[in-house]
C-alpha cells in the first residue's frame, strides 16, 4: 500500500471517476527513485556515484595511512649531549710534620712504676745515651699497666720521639691526671715505667 498526497477536481458526479494529480511524497516503492534528488534516469546518476566513489576511496586512504591521525610521525630525535664536567678539584693536604725538637733540649723525668729497684735509674742513663741530657729518675707507687709517655701542652712531637725511643705504647697529655700537680713546672716530658 503507497502513500500519496495529491488534489482532485472537485465537482464531479459521485461515483464518477476522478481525475486527481499526485505531487509531492510518493511511496519508494511506487514511481521512479531519486538519489539526492537525481532521478534513476537523469544522465547526472552516473557522475554522482563516480564522485561519491572517489570520495570513499580518498578517505578510506587515507585512514589506512593514518594521514593526520592523533598519532604524528617524527623523526627521530636521538641526540647525545655530553657536557665535559671538569674534574673535582682535589688538594692533598700532607700531615703536618712537627719535627721534635733536639733530644738535648727536651727535659724528661723517668719515674719507676714497678717493684723492680733501680729500673727508673737505669733507664734515665739509657735516654742521656740517646742524647737527652735533661733526664731525672725517682720513684712513683706501683702501677699496673704498659710505659706511659706523659706530655705537657704543646710537647706532643717530643713525647712521640721519646715513646719511639723507649718504644713505649701509650703517649697522653700530662693535663687532668696526679702527675700535673706533682712533677716540677719546668718538666716537659713524664716517663712512667710499667709492666
Amino acid at each position: 500500500m503507497g502513500w500519496e498526497f495529491g488534489t482532485c477536481r472537485t465537482g464531479a458526479p459521485i461515483g464518477a471517476p476522478r481525475k486527481c494529480t499526485t505531487r509531492g511524497i510518493r511511496s519508494p516503492s511506487e514511481g521512479d527513485a531519486s538519489v539526492f534528488g537525481v532521478s534513476s534516469s537523469s544522465p547526472l546518476r552516473p557522475i554522482v556515484l563516480a564522485v561519491s566513489c572517489l570520495i570513499l576511496g580518498f578517505v578510506g586512504g587515507w585512514a589506512l595511512a593514518n594521514v593526520g591521525g592523533s598519532e604524528v610521525a617524527l623523526p627521530d630525535a636521538n641526540v647525545d649531549v655530553t657536557v665535559e664536567q671538569p674534574a673535582p678539584k682535589t688538594t692533598t693536604v700532607a700531615p703536618t710534620v712537627v719535627e721534635p725538637p733536639a733530644r738535648d733540649a727536651v727535659t724528661v723525668s723517668v719515674l719507676n712504676g714497678t717493684t723492680r729497684a733501680g729500673l727508673a735509674a737505669t733507664t734515665a742513663t739509657q735516654l742521656k745515651g740517646l742524647g737527652y741530657s735533661k733526664v731525672t729518675s725517682g720513684n712513683t707507687p706501683a702501677q699496673a699497666g704498659p710505659t706511659t709517655v706523659y706530655y705537657r701542652d704543646g710537647a706532643q712531637p717530643a713525647a712521640d720521639q721519646l715513646a719511639k725511643d723507649l718504644q713505649a705504647q701509650t703517649v697522653t697529655a700530662i693535663d687532668g691526671t696526679s702527675l700535673a700537680q706533682s712533677t716540677p713546672a719546668g718538666t716537659q716530658l713524664v716517663v712512667v715505667l710499667g709492666t
